[in-house]
């Protein structure tokens, strides 16, 4: 009889199996406490500890001259201001979406527009 069949007819002992239970739960363990290490780990490295700031909005500045810290004259300059450079910013947004073509004469579509009734 081969060795690997002997093996496999003789009962295993309780203590053998319940080492093997034991040592499996310490693996999954190890496991969850690393994958739980490493998480944490890379939300703390991704985190910048800004506080969202996104910045001075038109509304803060409308508090400011409500508030009679500026005068109507600054909010008007610094209003146009901050306009300019958000319209200067759109110039460096690329546009994602397709633009609609006009149908053509050959594809049934006339790019002129209706055609007057003839009487």
């Amino acid at each position: 009889m081969h060795p690997v069949h002997a093996l496999l007819a003789i009962p295993p002992d309780p203590k053998e199996i319940r080492s093997v239970y034991v040592w499996g739960a310490i693996l999954i363990g190890v496991v969850l406490i690393a994958f739980f290490a490493y998480s944490y780990f890379k939300r703390w490295m991704n985190d910048t500890g800004d506080t969202e700031n996104h910045g001075f909005t038109l509304s803060d500045l409308r508090k400011l001259r409500d508030q009679g810290k500026i005068s109507a004259q600054e909010f008007e300059q610094t209003r146009a201001n901050m306009l300019a450079a958000a319209k200067k910013m759109t110039g460096y947004i690329p546009d994602v979406t397709p633009r609609r073509q006009p149908k053509s004469p050959d594809a049934g579509g006339d790019p002129t527009g209706p055609t007057p009734p003839v009487p």
